[in-house]
């Protein structure tokens, strides 16, 4: 399915390697703010734990291309609530995806007695767990693999240095224009 089963450092983990499984994932949690992760995982604390459990992923018939199509699904856990989406996957190109939100599951579940007053969500967070984004603007996106391997932290950072190299470019080339104006003030003196 997409997924190793491997022992590292001493903890048993599964790890998904299926690039349209991972970018569905970057998707539901660069869309969702980061909201839905396990309480059960955050208690945790390994660096091998789960923000979500890849529960299916199939290639597509009816695509030109089967290994650019996929259905995947996924389940995702936040507080006493959890949600089962369906996901359409097509790889645009090596650095690119499409990503659709096709359906969602929710539902609630019960919490261990050692996490059940644990707040880590605030009441505005924990609101936005029922925001469903089947069929809202915000249901389909893009996503680079890079964002697949540095997650939203590293899509972050990229668009500050972005911003940071745009205003530092708009600063030379500004004293590049002044340098010229300058330049032609005394040219036009000297005449």
């Amino acid at each position: 399915m997409g997924a190793l089963n491997l022992e590292v450092r001493g903890w048993r983990t599964t790890v998904v390697t299926d690039r349209h499984a991972l970018a569905a994932h970057e998707f539901w949690h660069r869309k969702t703010g980061g909201c839905w992760m396990d309480p059960q995982w955050l208690e945790d604390g390994t660096r091998y734990s789960s923000s979500g459990r890849l529960l299916a992923v199939c290639a597509v018939p009816e695509a030109r291309d089967e290994l650019a199509q996929k259905r995947v699904r996924i389940r995702f856990a936040a507080a006493d609530q959890v949600a089962v989406v369906d996901f359409a996957v097509e790889e645009l190109s090596n650095t690119e995806f499409e990503v659709r939100v096709l359906e969602e599951a929710r539902g609630r579940r019960a919490l261990p007695d050692r996490l059940e007053d644990k707040v880590y969500l605030s009441p505005t967070e924990y609101a936005s767990l029922r925001e469903s984004l089947v069929g809202s603007p915000a249901a389909v996106g893009r996503v680079r693999t890079l964002d697949i391997v540095g997650g939203w932290p590293a899509a972050d950072m990229r668009q500050c240095a972005r911003h940071e190299l745009s205003f530092q470019e708009r600063e030379r080339k500004e004293i590049q224009v002044r340098n010229i104006l300058a330049r032609q003030a005394r040219q036009a003196r000297r005449v």
